[in-house]
């Protein structure tokens, strides 16, 4: 990540507070009053999801999923990761759209 020029504070959001503001989730994504305490731990050089705690449960370990929340059963959306040929308002190669 530091690599390619892109510092933390701008590629953290892609990861915490837009997935959260995209799925509606307006106690996740931030560290606030009120907010959950969820934790998401990253590989540093490449911000690939290691592991997730939430609401004291495990969801994320090494890289694999052992629990699926509840809520991803009826959402309807997706979220897409494109590579290389990202357009250009696509922050660090990754565009969410809802």
């Amino acid at each position: 990540m530091t690599a390619h020029g892109y510092s933390l504070d701008l590629v953290l959001p892609l990861v915490t507070a837009n997935p959260a503001r995209i799925l509606k989730l307006p106690r996740k994504g931030q560290i606030a009053a009120g907010c959950d305490a969820d934790l998401l731990i990253v590989e540093p050089d490449t911000l690939a999801v290691r592991d997730v705690i939430a609401r004291g449960r495990r969801v994320v370990q090494h890289g694999q999923v052992v629990h699926r929340e509840k809520f991803l059963e009826k959402s309807k959306r997706a979220v897409e990761i494109i590579g290389d040929n990202a357009p250009t308002e696509a922050v660090a190669g990754i565009l969410l759209r809802h």
